[in-house]
């Protein structure tokens, strides 16, 4: 199998931008996302998965290169992070309950 070339012009976008109101990323975050001059709206992907993980649900993301991935996962974590620092009291009775765990492997089935 041949190892897929990451082309950002192929990556499925949504009309869903960071700073949309219905996602509700901690203000310090989103900040921080804005300042990514390329990046304004979330993948598909990151649409898809960033709910899922804040309501705490089990997520496997398998995706191409470029698709969003390791956004998609570390949104969540600063967003719930964010909130512990800034003193979030319905979040703080079970902070490390809260706080997603994520495993990551390199697809090596290519072969060298």
């Amino acid at each position: 199998m041949a190892q897929e070339s990451f082309d950002p012009e192929k990556t499925p976008m949504t009309t869903i931008r960071f700073d949309d109101p219905s996602v509700g990323l901690h203000p310090v975050l989103l900040k921080s996302l804005l300042k990514m001059k390329d990046h304004t709206h979330f993948t598909k992907i990151q649409h898809n998965l960033i709910g899922h993980i804040l309501r705490h649900n089990n997520c496997l993301i398998r995706s191409t290169t470029g698709s969003g991935k390791t956004l998609a996962y570390l949104i969540p974590i600063y967003h719930t992070l964010l909130r512990l620092k800034h003193g979030d009291e319905s979040i703080k009775e079970d902070a490390i309950g809260r706080i997603p765990a994520v495993g990551t492997f390199e697809n090596r089935s290519s072969g060298v």
